[in-house]
């Protein structure tokens, strides 16, 4: 009975699954249906004297071959998909030397396919407003780091085996919604620096910033539709997670209020864990293994952030954000976690040490002088904090490897934690 339970279960799972993989395509088919009509008038080419002319404006224009390749074919859609409804108007049965699409198709589709395109033409049209919209986004991209978020997510896949198409299309919507963050960190923190070069709202604004924070979370939100109600579920219970660790961290900052230690934990495991829980639960969406990971990947977040927190005041080159191809530190982003006035775990640490008030002090005034920052480490490195963390980071690797190899063993999850020791490199 208990067997049969099981096939049912793992029928059900691979129903699912299937059906949730052809999600993502049937609005394709459906397309490439509705647009029939389209098609088999594309399908004999007129001389294409319209295009003709718009390149030859653009021999005065002089506009980006790119962008001209853009524009001549949207208007070329416009014209073609209005000679669908040319063509029923004036009651025509052959066009182009074969039978008009409606005579074919009948009608309804094409008048249907002549109004789609007219849609598709807009949607195009709208796009050539996006890229700039978009283009603090598209900055922040321009430099590679070392993508260890997406690394991680996809040793998770060692484990759960899906598809390499969903697998794609989820970690890449997870590194959307972290590219997306950065933007409005960045703003929050009062950074002027991301990954070496200038941060994005130093460039282009403040305004146009939040707006593309927002723009891409829109697109990351209708990523996540096509994956189902319970994915989308995932992503709103991931992200209040996520704003959650982030806005308690904000708040002890601009109150100069110093968290417990428990405290600062939770919200690392909020922050950073929830992001590495959210890539793990969608794509087990699409997988036949439902063996809980989730702490495994609370505990690597926390490890993670922890890290990263110490390497931004001993080793900057280590940092998960730190472009791939540079080595050399930047004086600009010297210990910018002191300078923010950001509560880390030596700093949490050093309160119990007599050195803790002369550290609070500098961190209150929110200090861009480099040998005040490096003074304060030294203080931080007396009072046995960066010790203090450094152990804890030991500890914290040790346990996640016993884990993975509990877990069934996964290579590429070892791969990662090896990547993640850098920081014993200083």
């Amino acid at each position: 009975m208990l067997r049969m339970i099981h096939q049912r279960v793992i029928a059900v799972f691979k129903i699912k699954k299937k059906m949730a993989l052809e999600v993502i395509n049937t609005n394709i088919r459906l397309e490439k249906e509705i647009l029939a009509p389209y098609s088999h008038l594309m399908q004999m080419k007129g001389k294409q004297i319209r295009v003709k002319i718009c390149r030859a404006f653009n021999f005065w224009l002089q506009v980006r071959e790119d962008k001209e390749r853009y524009i001549v074919d949207t208007v070329a859609m416009l014209h073609n998909g209005s000679l669908l409804m040319d063509d029923i108007q004036d009651n025509s049965t052959i066009r182009r030397g074969i039978p008009a699409a409606h005579c074919v198709y009948g009608v309804p589709l094409t008048i249907n396919a002549s109004s789609h395109i007219y849609f598709l033409v807009i949607k195009r049209i709208l796009k050539l407003g996006v890229a700039e919209l978009l283009a603090p986004y598209a900055y922040l991209l321009q430099i590679k780091t070392k993508q260890i978020r997406m690394k991680i997510a996809l040793a998770f896949n060692h484990w759960l085996q899906v598809p390499e198409d969903m697998e794609r299309y989820i970690v890449n919507t997870i590194y959307m919604v972290h590219t997306g963050s950065l933007l409005i960190d960045d703003i929050q923190d009062n950074s002027t620096f991301r990954r070496g070069i200038p941060a994005a709202h130093c460039v282009y604004g403040v305004s146009l910033t939040v707006n593309t924070c927002q723009h891409a979370n829109m697109l990351i939100f209708s990523r996540v539709m096509k994956l189902g109600p319970e994915a989308t579920q995932l992503y709103c219970d991931g992200l209040l997670e996520l704003f959650r660790g982030q806005g308690v961290e904000i708040y002890w900052r601009d109150n100069h209020v110093c968290p417990t230690e428990e405290e600062y934990k939770t919200m690392l495991k909020q922050k950073t864990g929830h992001m590495f829980v959210l890539g793990l639960r969608l794509m087990q969406l699409f997988s036949d293994n439902k063996t809980d990971y989730s702490n495994f990947a609370l505990l690597l977040g926390m490890y993670f952030q922890l890290r990263d927190d110490y390497c931004n005041l001993m080793q900057q080159e280590a940092l998960e954000e730190w472009p791939a191809d540079v080595t050399e530190k930047n004086d600009f982003v010297y210990c910018d976690d002191l300078t923010e006035g950001k509560f880390t775990l030596p700093i949490i640490h050093a309160q119990k040490y007599p050195e803790g008030e002369e550290i609070m002090n500098i961190l209150r005034q929110r200090t861009q002088d480099n040998e005040l920052k490096k003074h304060c480490v030294s203080l931080l490195e007396k009072a046995g904090s960066l010790q203090y963390t450094r152990d804890m980071l030991q500890d914290l690797d040790r346990t996640l490897r016993a884990e993975v190899v509990r877990l069934g063993g996964n290579p590429a999850m070892e791969a990662v934690l090896d990547e993640l020791m850098t920081w014993k490199h200083f």
